[in-house]
């Protein structure tokens, strides 16, 4: 963004905002392009839209029209020249724009297909507040704000992710009530939640705010739960059991420990979330388990 930023005051384009103009059709986009420059000229901006080089057939006729009825100026032309001034007839469409020397300037500037018809465009010289009301006045008008569009499409991973933990956790409670009973898959269940508040919780402290990678971060710690609290259910607290997932997660720390020492945001995020879950966990699971009755046991 810090680039993106320094190039743009470099070309003069670090007060610009990038619009989008969508129409059924070509023709349709180059008469609002045409009726939308004229209110952005209206409110002193600047833009240089598409309809600029490729006008529409409207505006092709006016012209054309003016053009006949200055046969005077024509004839006076002719007489200095000594060649006749002839008026061209064919209209000029999008498609043979596209075809002709002038499609380097516009082929990256508008999209067409059998449903629409679409042209991104810059405007310079006028503040964000009147760029939202042209947005109101043009429904098929949109601002391109790249980062807003980043952080909703990241907003709805998010959510997405959130909706991945809330149904594994239902399944591993399906799944445990039929192996180990709905009491003790209640107690599973409810390690899992707590190891995961703990995660969120510690590691926004530890980063200030959480990201995505702390969500998928939480999707391995919570396979790595699950299998956990499996081996405390099965084989209880035996020496060899205890030793084997002590050793188990022991390496997956030193592994995953390894990531949180990264300078990568991204890399930090996911090995911080997986070493804290890891360690929340350890604690956790074995609260899973029905003590003995037997105390000396």
């Amino acid at each position: 963004m810090q680039n993106e930023a320094l190039h743009m005051s470099l070309l003069g384009k670090d007060n610009g905002q990038i619009m989008i103009l969508f129409a059924d059709n070509a023709q349709q986009l180059l008469v609002q392009q045409e009726a939308l420059k004229a209110t952005i000229r209206g409110l002193n901006g600047r833009v240089l839209m598409l309809s600029d080089l490729v006008p529409s057939k409207q505006l092709q006729q006016q012209n054309y029209a003016q053009m006949h009825s200055a046969q005077q100026a024509m004839s006076v032309v002719s007489q200095m020249t000594g060649m006749p001034v002839e008026l061209s007839t064919p209209m000029l469409d999008l498609n043979a724009a596209l075809n002709s020397p002038l499609a380097p300037l516009i082929a990256n500037q508008v999209i067409s297909n059998n449903t629409l018809t679409a042209s991104w465009f810059m405007v310079t010289g006028v503040n964000k507040t009147e760029l939202m009301d042209l947005t109101n006045a043009y429904p098929d008008l949109i601002v391109y704000d790249k980062v807003a569009m980043i952080s909703e499409g990241l907003s709805h991973y998010s959510n997405s992710l959130l909706v991945t933990l809330a149904i594994a956790m239902t399944f591993a409670l399906l799944l445990f009530s039929v192996k180990f009973g709905f009491k003790t898959a209640c107690k599973q269940t409810l390690v899992l939640v707590l190891t995961t508040a703990a995660v969120l919780l510690l590691c926004s402290a530890l980063q200030s705010q959480l990201s995505i990678f702390n969500l998928l971060g939480c999707l391995l710690i919570l396979a790595l739960a699950i299998d956990y609290l499996v081996f405390y259910q099965v084989n209880n607290l035996s020496p060899s059991n205890v030793l084997a997932i002590s050793l188990s997660a022991a390496s997956s720390m030193w592994v995953f420990g390894m990531l949180a020492v990264s300078k990568t945001p991204a890399i930090f995020s996911f090995g911080l979330t997986v070493l804290v879950g890891l360690v929340c966990i350890y604690i956790f699971a074995p609260l899973s388990i029905a003590l003995p009755k037997n105390k000396e046991k």
